[in-house]
């Protein structure tokens, strides 16, 4: 008896040193710190992050069901968009987000900025079959995307340490193309045509939008793609990030 009770003790120990492990590991991969603005639309534009990048919402997207919760339904001939600022990017960024395009055309806009110069700047437009980024020409960045369907869209952008940027794109967890090119950030439209004179304004759902100040690995990528902006990054039901991982533990 007390044999069994000593080997049931060391596996029970070796259980919860396993457990807190991965856990350990899991939490480490997202900083909270490192997230710049978040955008859930689950019934309001509030910035999930705490940073106070709520978003305003222009010319009246629609509440809907989402892939997460809710999205917005932007409606592009009434040039519905969300507002969020200038978020201070510059460096490493990632963008992430879920779309799901009705009906698109080529130069309906995704994300864009809404005012400053036209070079450098940042934009993304359908061009379809493929996805193209902006800020001094035109390139593709993901070859292929699928119109009438949530699909996940994330934007990578590496400081090499020279003038210009590598920026990869990754659509449902799958790396497209490599660019590079020197992007600015200004005030940032979701949905928005570009600096309020180029392009179309987007039309159709827009889920689960974030900016981080760091470069995302395709682990991470993947991960806030499965599990949504809410549980990959401890957001509480209040709408905000959690004060601490062990929220998250707790609840999942």
């Amino acid at each position: 008896m007390k044999i069994m009770m000593m080997n049931l003790i060391r596996t029970s120990t070796s259980l919860i040193i396993l457990i807190l492990m991965f856990t350990s590991q899991s939490s480490a991969k997202f900083d909270p710190k490192t997230l710049v603005g978040a955008w859930l639309f689950d019934g309001n534009a509030k910035d999930a992050s705490g940073n106070g990048k709520d978003g305003t919402l222009e010319n009246g997207p629609k509440w809907t069901a989402g892939k997460f919760g809710q999205a917005l339904e932007f409606n592009g001939g009434k040039k519905s968009y969300v507002n969020v600022g200038n978020l201070g990017l510059k460096g490493p960024v990632t963008l992430v987000f879920w779309a799901k395009p009705a009906g698109a055309k080529d130069d309906d806009r995704l994300i864009s900025n809404i005012n400053g110069p036209a070079v450098p700047a940042f934009t993304i437009r359908f061009m379809p079959p493929k996805v193209e980024i902006w800020s001094s020409t035109w390139i593709p960045i993901i070859e292929k995307f699928d119109d009438n369907k949530w699909g996940h869209y994330a934007f990578v952008f590496k400081n090499t340490g020279g003038d210009k940027e590598d920026v990869t794109g990754y659509y449902n967890g799958k790396k497209g193309l490599t660019v590079q090119d020197n992007y600015a950030f200004t005030d940032i439209g979701i949905g928005a045509h570009f600096i309020e004179n180029w392009g179309q304004y987007f039309t159709g759902l827009l889920d689960d939008v974030a900016f981080f100040d760091v470069t995302l690995t395709v682990a991470d990528i993947k991960n806030i793609m499965n599990k949504g902006l809410k549980i990959s990054l401890a957001v509480s039901p209040a709408g905000k990030l959690a004060t601490s991982w062990g929220g998250l533990k707790a609840q999942y």
